[in-house]
């Protein structure tokens, strides 16, 4: 039996957790479990998402995995980026 594709995230993208995660593990290529702030910036905007402000300001701070997620998530779903 194939193994089925992951489920995209809502109907209206076409990205997956796994998709997700593998953007963020481009940003943290060493394992700290945590990117930038700016770093995050940059990822969402190669998603194709526009509006950034979900992502703290501070051009220092640290974004978890979990974080990242839930912005992401929230990102897409709210642009309906496919």
């Amino acid at each position: 039996m194939p193994t089925p594709m992951p489920r995209p995230l809502s109907q209206s993208n076409m990205f997956t957790d796994s998709d997700l995660q593998g953007m963020f593990s481009l940003f943290d290529p060493v394992s700290n479990n945590f990117i930038t702030a700016d770093q995050a910036r940059t990822a969402l905007r190669n998603l194709g998402i526009k509006d950034l402000s979900r992502v703290p300001e501070a051009g220092g701070t640290r974004i978890n995995l979990v974080s990242f997620l839930e912005i992401a998530r929230a990102s897409l779903n709210a642009e309906r980026v496919l």
